[in-house]
């Protein structure tokens, strides 16, 4: 199939990645919410006085230099892959501290610009060069606030 001919007839391509114990993966899973004042979205024209710290943050510890996958849910569904919010996450090396700004010299990774689908992810290369086990910082934020 030419690559004009799948773009006209797909929306979306997912490739599966099997993630389980025996290939060496472990696996955590939080479940949480936010609204109200601990939404307070992505600093833009539209959101000029958000500050990202008053988004939720979340705690990763790695214990060696590797390659990570997250993936943020969205349960809130308009259809089979569209969620009702645009939704991003991203994974400083600020050592357990909340990001308060984006930094590119910490950032390890990003789910890309926000997007309103069900799942958002993104694979993360932890680096060598860190004192190892290091807390990571994962933030996630819609693109409004509320």
């Amino acid at each position: 199939m030419s690559l004009d001919d799948f773009i006209e007839n797909f929306s979306y391509l997912y490739v599966t990645r099997i993630l389980s114990t025996k290939t060496g993966w472990t696996h955590k899973e939080v479940a949480a919410w936010w609204r109200g004042s601990t939404a307070e979205g992505l600093p833009s024209k539209a959101n000029p006085k958000a500050r990202l710290d008053k988004n939720p943050q979340f705690e990763v510890r790695v214990t060696k230099s590797c390659n990570g996958f997250i993936s943020l849910l969205q349960l809130d569904q308009v259809s089979m892959f569209k969620g009702k919010h645009n939704i991003f996450f991203m994974v400083s090396a600020v050592d357990g501290d909340y990001i308060k700004k984006v930094d590119k010299a910490t950032m390890i990774c990003m789910s890309g610009s926000p997007i309103n689908l069900n799942v958002v992810t993104a694979e993360c290369d932890f680096p060598p060069g860190l004192s190892y086990p290091y807390t990571f910082t994962v933030l996630v934020a819609t693109s409004k606030s509320g």
